[in-house]
């Protein structure tokens, strides 16, 4: 029983002891056994790719590709969704001033948005409130592109 409850530690423990053996910004991925000679397996972690030494080395992104992604997101924040939000307004028929409009489409909080804005009205704020959702929407979509495109800048 001892032998058995021995034996059971020394398998369990294996991966623990391999992953000290694998070198840096690496993890182990399994181990083979030929004759005498185990060898063990290690891959490059995220974020990490294997050099022509084997060596694993961090991704570095391209500065300018993620300063196009940034250029991105501004505009359609700045212009995509401004248009969003001005749609909405010229929708259920609302005029404002080109003050009140750039206050409502830089809101992402409902709340107080048309008060802080100086729009006054029930019927209003309710504009106010159904534009700024989907203002907030559009941004939300454009940052999800963002990342997708901040991502796709990391060579793999």
């Amino acid at each position: 029983m001892a032998l058995f409850l021995i034996g059971w530690l020394a398998i369990g423990a294996a991966p623990a002891l391999a992953q000290e053996q694998c070198p840096p910004n690496t993890h182990y991925v399994g181990s083979t056994r030929e004759g005498n000679v185990r060898t063990i397996h290690c891959e490059c972690d995220a974020g990490y790719k294997k050099t022509s030494d084997g060596a694993c080395q961090a991704i570095v992104a391209d500065p300018q590709c993620i300063k196009q992604a940034g250029e991105r997101l501004q505009n359609e924040r700045d212009e995509g969704c401004a248009r969003v939000v001005g749609r909405c307004f010229q929708n259920n028929k609302t005029s404002l001033s080109a003050k009140a409009f750039a206050c409502v489409a830089a809101c992402r909080r409902v709340e107080g948005c048309a008060i802080g804005c100086g729009i006054a009205g029930l019927a209003t704020e309710a504009i106010v409130a159904t534009c700024v959702d989907e203002g907030t929407a559009c941004f939300e979509s454009a940052l999800a592109k963002h990342r997708a495109a901040v991502r796709a800048c990391n060579p793999s």
